[in-house]
């Protein structure tokens, strides 16, 4: 009897050391932040992610790859290298019914997630196609993406409608709450049920 009540301990441990795990990982915030240069001579960009206070973090960059880093040590190295001969298009299979993605849901989930991102974005720079008509087309476009980002700070960006132009900066930084995301999704699949 004696046995069974070590072995009750040590499972009822491990579930609360699992539950203490999960709670972690949804109630802490996932920080990120990108920042970009596009100019007609150069394209380089920064990308970055952290949870728990920089505990573990993503990197990406063009020349270093995608590096992840827990607890300081970086633990992995992924770095695209281009095939050397041209891939073929796999064949394309017939649908299946039913394995078909809800579109509706995910924009719904969509819309109500990056609110909550809190994010800010800044663009600086000048742009511009050459044509008034595709420019006015561009302006609208940042516009729009002022309207979803919610934060997006285009004040220092310069238009230019009559001749071609790109000096780009940019850079956008937020916090995702994991259990937030969670709940939007599990309450809109809900929704549609």
């Amino acid at each position: 009897m004696e046995l069974l009540g070590i072995l009750g301990a040590i499972l009822l441990g491990l579930v609360v050391v699992g539950l203490v795990v999960v709670l972690l990982v949804l109630l802490v915030p996932v920080q990120f932040a990108a920042r970009g240069v596009l100019t007609e001579q150069r394209a380089d960009a920064l990308a970055g992610a952290s949870w728990g206070f920089g505990l573990a973090t993503v990197r990406a960059t063009p020349s270093e790859g995608v590096v992840l880093v827990l607890l300081g040590r970086t633990v992995y190295r992924f770095h695209a290298t281009p095939s050397p001969r041209p891939r073929r298009k796999p064949a394309r299979r017939a649908a299946r019914g039913g394995s078909r993605p809800d579109l509706r849901l995910m924009w719904r989930v969509v819309r109500r997630v990056v609110p909550s991102l809190r994010m800010r974005a800044r663009l600086a720079g000048r742009v511009g196609t050459g044509d008034p008509a595709d420019t006015a087309t561009l302006w609208g476009l940042l516009v729009t993406s002022r309207t979803l980002v919610g934060g997006l700070d285009t004040h220092a960006l310069s238009i230019d409608w009559m001749e071609p132009a790109i000096d780009l900066e940019g850079q956008v930084e937020g916090r995702l709450w994991p259990a937030a995301i969670l709940w939007i999704a599990a309450s809109e699949y809900a929704r549609t049920r």
